[in-house]
């Protein structure tokens, strides 16, 4: 199955399930899921105060581009700007790369450059959505 990299809460919740689906132990895992919560959440809200109105310009792979971009977006980081070597909107077989849809499900939206990611490239992004 093709899912959302397990970075993030989301991604790691879905595949965990997706896991546990597999080997027949799904019974258990909505109660581990819970008790993890109580956990991690309050930590992750924590953390989440502190960066509160950071902006992010990145630049990878298509693949991390996408996926961490989900990840700043469940942490309240604002993507402004996602560099990708090379963007697959379809996969050979027509679906959406699971990343994308993510994003496009949830309304995720930022500006994206498909290139290389020369450094003049990013420094005149940053320079544009002033980041000086």
């Amino acid at each position: 199955m093709r899912s959302i990299n397990q970075c993030g809460i989301k991604g790691f919740e879905a595949w965990l399930r997706e896991k546990v689906r597999v080997t027949n132990r799904s019974e258990k895992i909505e109660k581990y899921i819970a008790q993890q919560r109580v956990i991690y959440l309050t930590q992750i809200e924590e953390v989440k105060k502190q960066i509160e109105g950071l902006r992010a310009v990145l630049g990878m792979g298509s693949g991390y581009t996408f996926e961490v971009s989900r990840v700043l977006d469940e942490l309240g980081i604002k993507v402004v700007w996602a560099l990708a070597w090379h963007y697959d909107k379809k996969y050979e077989n027509g679906d959406v790369p699971p990343s994308i849809k993510y994003l496009l499900d949830n309304n995720i939206d930022f500006e994206t450059s498909v290139a290389d990611q020369q450094n003049y490239e990013v420094m005149n992004i940053c320079r544009i959505r002033q980041f000086n």
